[in-house]
């Protein structure tokens, strides 16, 4: 992402300052926002999204469907554990 970002603006020519234009970094975020959106798109469908809803805080608790897979998880892979 900082590369990319330096093309971009890299890509405008620098004021007499030399400094960049308004308009480079408006490029700029406006390519970052779309790459969180896309970002943002590709996550929400994923599973651990669902599960991380699972495990989101319902009050002050966690709610128990969330943590008890994950406690047999770790019960069963230490169980099947070799040593």
């Amino acid at each position: 992402m900082q590369t990319l970002s330096g093309i971009i603006v890299g890509a405008f020519e620098p004021l007499a300052d030399g400094a960049r234009s308004e308009a480079a970094y408006r490029a700029l975020f406006g390519v970052l926002t779309l790459v969180l959106i896309a970002a943002v798109a590709i996550y929400s469908r994923s599973r651990t999204s669902s599960l991380a809803m699972k495990c989101a805080p319902a009050g002050n608790s966690l709610k128990r469907e969330a943590i008890t897979p994950a406690r047999s998880l770790i019960a069963d892979t230490i169980r099947n554990s070799p040593v």
